[in-house]
């Protein structure tokens, strides 16, 4: 269940420990986003910032500790006459988890109004402040959402793709990028394009992969969408070969015109130890309610300064800086970011449902 702590970052450890971090149902604390004054109060996150990078040993480490695997496996409310394989689809939550969501439960049943006001826009930015320190990310760049399906489909039709413009896939693909390529295509008349990335997966090389992928790049391709592991072969893409392959491919476009290279990640999210830096993608989508044991109806979409440059909110936010201001004056709110594309919810606890 753990990682390497990447710096000051939370390791997974931390992650699981820490109430299965309630990505994208806004449970973690941060002063990250200072311009909220409000106090984060959730007791989950009472430590405010990452923990800073331990000091150098003096001398050597001792050895460590077993891990009391008993102790483990009474964290979560299993059946334990089945083998239980639910993380790759609906993970059962560990009690810290499950804690959580019952303690936010309480509090909204409790005074529904007063708990939303206070803790609606500084849980949702504590979350994202902590995903970022998870994933190498600055906060503003992250977006919450309640699924990789969900963000997925957010993020394709933000695109805004155009007749005479491109989008590359492949056949391995799961459903969820197919359709939703698909019908944001339809609304603005763009091609999607599926190629076959090998013939065995049992055979296929790094270096087909990234072959097959750059022959198929042409000039009217604006956006090459993968995904990060296939939950149909268990095949990891090699995600930071592909995006060294698109620099140079890039390089010569002007801004508009370059290839965003975005990941359905969420096969990989929790369980690979690597940031988005690190991955070199432009967007990465995950869900949280599988490998990461988060609550249910979570999910995160991470992304670039150029990839939040070529996208547009679909459903209004309520958390962003000023939206009620430039709804009031008729004016427009401004680039896109993380918080303009955090679809508009009263999401202040870790949700209890799909």
């Amino acid at each position: 269940m753990a990682s390497k702590s990447r710096g000051g970052a939370t390791s997974r450890r931390d992650l699981l420990a820490r109430s299965g971090l309630a990505l994208g149902a806004a449970t973690l604390a941060s002063a990250a986003l200072a311009q909220d004054s409000d106090q984060v109060t959730d007791p989950d996150f009472a430590d405010g910032e990452p923990p800073a990078p331990p000091a150098p040993p003096t001398t050597a480490a001792p050895a460590p500790s077993p891990v009391d695997w008993t102790w483990v496996r009474n964290q979560w409310a299993l059946d334990w006459g089945e083998v239980d394989l639910s993380a790759m689809l609906f993970a059962s939550n560990p009690k810290p988890v499950r804690d959580a969501i019952d303690r936010h439960r309480r509090a909204l049943d409790a005074n529904p109004v007063r708990y939303l006001e206070k803790n609606n826009r500084p849980l949702q930015n504590a979350a994202r402040a902590a995903a970022g320190a998870y994933f190498g990310v600055p906060a503003q760049n992250i977006a919450l959402c309640e699924s990789t399906t969900s963000g997925i489909g957010l993020l394709y039709n933000g695109l805004g793709l155009r007749y005479g413009q491109e989008v590359l896939t492949t056949t391995h693909d799961y459903y969820v990028t197919h359709e939703s390529l698909r019908l944001a295509a339809l609304r603005g008349g763009a091609t999607v394009r599926k190629i076959s990335l090998f013939e065995r997966v049992e055979t296929v090389t790094v270096e087909q992969i990234v072959g097959r992928i750059v022959a198929n790049i042409g000039p009217r391709t604006r956006v090459l969408a993968l995904t990060w592991v296939h939950s149909s072969t268990g095949l990891k893409m090699p995600i930071r070969a592909i995006a060294d392959a698109l620099i140079p491919i890039n390089a010569g476009r002007a801004p508009h015109e370059k290839v965003l290279f975005c990941v359905d990640g969420v096969h990989g999210f929790g369980v690979e130890d690597a940031s988005l830096p690190q991955l070199g993608c432009d967007f990465l989508v995950a869900g949280c309610h599988k490998w990461l044991f988060g609550p249910r109806g979570t999910g995160v979409i991470f992304g670039t300064p150029l990839g939040w440059s070529r996208v547009e909110p679909t459903v209004p936010s309520f958390l962003a800086e000023g939206a009620y201001s430039a709804w009031l004056g008729g004016y427009d709110p401004g680039p896109s970011t993380g918080a303009r594309m955090t679809p508009g919810d009263s999401r202040p606890s870790s949700r209890s449902g799909p």
